[in-house]
């Protein structure tokens, strides 16, 4: 009995062992799980680090985009400071020009008050008076009064030289009196022939020149009107609008059989033409004819015309 009692305990005593060995085998597997959670955990606060950097080069990524774009204004404000300084080079070329203008003004008005002009504004001889209007067409004329007494006047271009001094002009070994008073400076001869001059340069004219002159005519025949546009007298050039200011209007008419007029101030003179030379009481004078433009010569000097409708279109003749 002792035996088996004794064999009985030694069996509880090794099952309660082993029942031990159980718990604790398994109370360490959860303990195995702990510590491999806690390597999970361990590893997961290692890849933090990682992750922590690639946010770190994504932010220097954006930082650098974020610099680059503030770089743009920065870029704009230098493209605008270069357009500013050649502006500011264009404004200083531009004053530097008008500086240089000046200047070349200054030097002419320096020269001018070396003596003064005097544009011819008015003229009587005998009955006929002339204005400034009328004038003008006779081409330049006017008078220039050196401080060292010397001078010139220019009548219809033409210059002559003189000497002066106060009251009296001498040109041509003649002497005429002057009066000057306030910017009008008045001539008058023997004679009676008046001129007065009024202080300043003459004012230059434009007008067309006969052989520059472009216009609209029939390219398909020489017949027509023509005005008359301008006399040439020794070389120079005097604008039939001189003749128009004394009521002297010139025209001409070219039929297309060969026949036709010209008119003189209102009167009527029959004409034949040809390509060549158009025929009146005198005898045939040779012409050219270019563009719708007459070139007649008459006595070496030149009458040109230019065309101003159909023949049927010029003024009737005073009866």
């Amino acid at each position: 009995m002792k035996r088996k009692g004794i064999a009985l305990l030694l069996v509880m005593m090794l099952a309660v062992q082993l029942s031990a060995c159980g718990g604790a085998s398994s109370s360490a597997a959860p303990a195995s799980q702990a510590a491999s959670t806690q390597e999970a955990a361990a590893g997961t606060q290692e890849a933090t680090p990682a992750e922590s950097a690639q946010e770190s080069a994504s932010a220097e990524s954006t930082q650098e985009a974020a610099q680059a774009s503030s770089a743009e204004p920065a870029k704009q404000e230098e493209s605008g400071a270069a357009s500013d300084e050649q502006d500011m080079e264009s404004t200083i070329d531009a004053l530097e020009s008008a500086i240089a203008e000046a200047e070349e003004a200054a030097v002419e008005e320096e020269a001018d008050e070396e003596g003064t002009y005097y544009t011819l504004t008015y003229m009587k001889d005998g009955d006929q008076e002339y204005d400034s209007s009328i004038i003008s067409l006779f081409g330049e004329c006017y008078l220039y009064l050196a401080n060292d007494g010397t001078g010139k006047i220019v009548m219809m271009d033409e210059e002559n030289e003189l000497t002066w001094e106060d009251g009296k002009l001498i040109a041509n070994d003649e002497e005429v009196p002057y009066t000057l008073t306030g910017d009008v400076l008045r001539l008058e001869d023997e004679d009676g022939m008046v001129m007065e001059f009024t202080k300043g340069k003459p004012e230059q004219m434009v007008t067309d020149s006969f052989a520059d002159l472009v216009i609209e005519y029939d390219e398909s025949t020489r017949a027509g009107y023509y005005k008359l546009y301008s006399f040439v007298e020794d070389g120079k050039e005097i604008s039939a609008a001189l003749f128009a200011a004394f009521d002297v209007n010139i025209y001409l008419v070219l039929n297309e059989d060969g026949t036709g007029v010209i008119n003189l101030s209102g009167t009527d003179y029959d004409i034949t033409w040809d390509d060549e030379c158009i025929t009146a009481e005198g005898g045939p004078k040779p012409y050219t004819y270019e563009s719708g433009k007459i070139s007649l010569d008459v006595d070496d000097e030149m009458m040109n015309f230019v065309y101003a409708g159909t023949p049927d279109s010029a003024p009737a003749a005073e009866e």
